[in-house]
């Protein structure tokens, strides 16, 4: 098992991969930052530094696997980038940025899913912040359990299509 942490283009992990024999069989990325504000108060620094981390390191592993034979290529994304999140329109721009990355490799044949995570409870910003579990559930976004939300992550990473949801989701409340 590999864990590649990239921030910056650098080959020498795929490099150490190459040299050892083994085959990197599928990729997970699941970077994230927040700097939530209102749009008005986000200035080009805020954007970058919750895009970065998403956009940057999904299109250079994009880059760095595109002609590997994986087996998968995961996105971790959000529900925002599906119902939006007013204050997290830096966020919903990288998240949205996976799905249409997701979209693109799934389109040329290559391995890729994005999976757009709901709230978890027992993990994440949710379980730290009591304050965004009542704000989220107030508007229908409910809490999955860790353990549930990832039983069956083996069967959403081979299930052939770019983006799935993640989430329980009230959907007459949050169209209120």
């Amino acid at each position: 098992r590999v864990v590649l942490q990239c921030y910056y283009r650098d080959d020498r992990v795929m490099r150490a991969i190459a040299a050892s024999g083994a085959s990197l069989r599928g990729v997970v990325h699941s970077a994230m930052v927040l700097d939530d504000a209102m749009l008005s108060q986000l200035d080009a620094d805020r954007f970058a530094r919750v895009l970065a981390p998403k956009v940057t390191g999904a299109w250079l592993l994009h880059e760095a696997t595109r002609d590997l034979p994986l087996d998968w290529f995961v996105l971790f994304s959000s529900v925002a980038s599906v119902v939006g999140n007013a204050g997290q329109g830096n966020y919903v721009a990288a998240n949205a940025f996976l799905d249409a990355l997701a979209a693109h490799r799934h389109s040329t044949g290559l391995p890729c899913t994005t999976i757009n995570w709901g709230a978890m409870d027992g993990a994440g910003v949710v379980e730290r912040s009591p304050q965004i579990r009542t704000f989220l559930e107030s508007i229908g976004i409910l809490p999955v359990p860790l353990a549930e939300a990832f039983a069956n992550l083996d069967r959403l990473v081979r299930a052939d299509v770019p983006s799935v949801l993640v989430g329980r989701i009230e959907w007459d409340r949050l169209r209120r």
